[in-house]
């Protein structure tokens, strides 16, 4: 599994006729079995499934669907020895590079720590001496450099006898006559003997290592910045295998395909068998022809998709009894900073609120500007849009006689208003965020901002969500009468996914 969280159930939004939500959010699953859902077996010889699951996907983008896979696992039992070694060799392959890379990069990371401490230590001394500030060089001399002379010798080690000599040390100018410093600070002779030796030395250190401190403040920020480069790379290095060692998740890694196997007919011990599990989401819109019977706004009038229904109910409430996006990925519900939050130009002028911006309105706005281009097949002009869920199950048997393999595909169509889409396009990106994740942690490697994190950039807070407790239902921006959708929507929502159907069942042979 590509990201080991469960997906938003798009059947639980089912619209009812009589629904008080009508004309705010519609997702429309027509009762015909055949329309809602269907599984579509064939079984033939190695490669040919295969075969037709590339087909069907090239097919898909060819007549202007967005197409992803949202999820894959992959289990192969040891009898099927030739398939079985190549993807344990595979995944032996992986293992190897990213071991060896996690251990060169952890490597240069310690030395980068290392050197990140030393430039902290020596931008002190920089600044101190750019900015002449005489306590803090007296400071650093007598706590880095006075107190390695010695037991008796250091100014830490005799304050026993002379309380007050680093108080003392610290008031002094230029002062080098012993007379003058013990009349200045009305101290001993021994004890201005001993400071005006001290003042001497610093003064000393001050001029030589004044120099050569700015020098190796110079080269250590190089090395620094190389260092960081090449975290960087390994980092980018990494994560395609990472990536693909994750890909090749194995299906009794998963606790439900666990049990599903311990009690598979098909996935018998001593069989040489394989099994491929793929899910894939594809959609495009959605345009009723005979537009003068329906009731619908013009296509230049913009209905935003990102709605107060999204955001409070489906993204971060409860409000529709329906569990929400943000309790598969909580991080949603995490505040924005205040600067980020007044860059969300496309939304918050909508239905959010400065003060109290989320980081899945921050995801929701990166999705309205690509509403607002005409990107990730989402469009202003069109507010319906078709949805697929196809899961598909690849399996292989290898036996004395022979050898098949089979494939099924279980469609279902959703007819969704553009809000819906929305939902579903940031739920995609939860995921994609989701799997970067993984591979930092797998990693271990963040990011100089996110590790050391400044005031501007504080942990993000999970404080709770105001949202509107009464959502009476006004007249919303899409099409409420029922009678309209299933005259003027479903035929043509049918006849499209007839279409696919079809595809499917002429590849088969059928």
């Amino acid at each position: 599994m590509v990201v080991e969280k469960s997906l938003f159930d798009l059947s639980q939004l089912k619209t009812k006729p009589d629904s008080k939500y009508l004309s705010w959010i519609q997702c429309w699953i027509p009762g015909s079995p055949v329309a809602s859902s269907s599984s579509l077996d064939f079984t033939g010889l190695p490669g040919s499934g295969t075969k037709i699951f590339y087909s069907f996907v090239s097919w898909l983008k060819k007549e202007g669907w967005e197409v992803t896979k949202i999820d894959e696992w992959i289990e192969v039992s040891p009898t099927h020895a030739q398939y079985y070694q190549l993807t344990q060799s595979q995944k032996g392959v992986l293992e190897d590079k990213i071991r060896v890379g996690l251990t060169q990069a952890a490597q240069i990371l310690g030395e980068y720590e290392m050197l990140l401490h030393d430039l902290r230590k020596y931008k002190e001394i920089v600044d101190a001496l750019e900015k002449k500030d005489e306590h803090r060089l007296r400071a650093i001399f007598v706590d880095q450099v006075d107190v390695y002379t010695g037991e008796g010798v250091s100014l830490r080690s005799i304050v026993a006898r002379w309380p007050t000599i680093i108080y003392d040390f610290m008031k002094l100018g230029d002062e080098e006559d012993p007379d003058k410093i013990a009349k200045k600070l009305n101290v001993s002779k021994a004890e201005g003997v001993i400071l005006a030796t001290k003042n001497k030395l610093y003064k000393q250190w001050k001029e030589i290592f004044g120099k050569e401190v700015k020098e190796r403040y110079q080269r250590i920020s190089s090395l620094v910045t190389s260092r960081k480069k090449m975290v960087e790379e390994y980092r980018n290095w990494l994560k395609p295998y990472v990536a693909r060692y994750k890909m090749l998740k194995l299906g009794s890694e998963l606790p439900e395909r666990r049990k599903k196997m311990a009690f598979s007919t098909f996935e018998v011990s001593g069989q040489a068998t394989y099994t491929n599990g793929i899910k894939i989401w594809a959609w495009q819109t959605f345009k009723v022809f005979e537009l003068g019977m329906v009731e619908m706004h013009k296509e230049y009038e913009l209905i935003y998709p990102y709605d107060h229904i999204i955001r409070d109910a489906l993204l971060f409430g409860k409000i529709l009894k329906i569990k929400p996006l943000s309790d598969i990925y909580p991080f949603l519900l995490e505040k924005l900073p205040e600067k980020e939050a007044k860059e969300l130009e496309v939304v918050k002028e909508k239905i959010v609120p400065v003060n109290d911006a989320r980081v899945g309105d921050k995801i929701a706005n990166e999705v309205v500007k690509d509403w607002l281009n005409g990107e990730s097949g989402m469009e202003p002009d069109f507010h319906y849009y078709e949805f697929l869920e196809i899961d598909i199950s690849r399996a292989g048997l290898k036996i004395p006689g022979g050898e098949v393999e089979n494939i099924t595909f279980e469609p279902k169509v959703y007819l969704v208003s553009q809000n819906v889409l929305l939902l579903k396009l940031v739920e995609m990106k939860c995921r994609e965020m989701e799997f970067e994740n993984y591979l930092d942690e797998i990693i271990g490697i963040k990011k100089e901002e996110e590790k050391h994190e400044g005031k501007d950039n504080k942990k993000k807070e999970k404080e709770p969500l105001k949202v509107f407790k009464d959502m009476v239902p006004r007249r919303g921006p899409y099409i409420s009468q029922y009678e309209q959708i299933e005259n003027h929507f479903f035929p043509q929502f049918i006849k499209d996914f007839d279409d696919v159907r079809g595809f499917i069942l002429d590849k088969m042979g059928v």
